[in-house]
């Protein structure tokens, strides 16, 4: 379960990662690829073509549609996680294996 923002709302789910977040949420319209898609420097969506182009995705409760792209994702997620820019949770439809290792080798 995770509790959003002011008044909070409740997302419930299955945990790939067990873990608690917090954060304002930030609802991506379409997939996005990590890789090439994110700077894990600054936290900002880079693809100028994505629609959410230059929002900064650092510690927000990230809801996406899936992911796209290479298997390279879960390295860009690690490098979030590194540099302290990463979501603070990411919600997914349907489970991700490759952003999962991402955040599994994160810990």
């Amino acid at each position: 379960m995770v509790r959003v923002g002011e008044p909070s709302i409740e997302l419930e789910g299955r945990p790939l990662v067990e873990g608690q977040a917090r954060g304002p949420l930030l609802k991506l319209t379409r997939p996005i690829s990590f890789w090439g898609g994110v700077d894990p420097v600054s936290g900002l969506i880079v693809d100028p073509r994505h629609p959410e182009f230059e929002l900064c995705i650092t510690g927000t409760v990230l809801l996406i549609p899936g992911a796209v792209g290479s298997s390279s994702s879960s390295a860009i997620l690690l490098e979030l996680l590194r540099e302290g820019t990463a979501p603070a949770a990411i919600l997914m439809g349907k489970a991700d294996a490759i952003l999962a290792l991402g955040s599994i080798v994160g810990l």
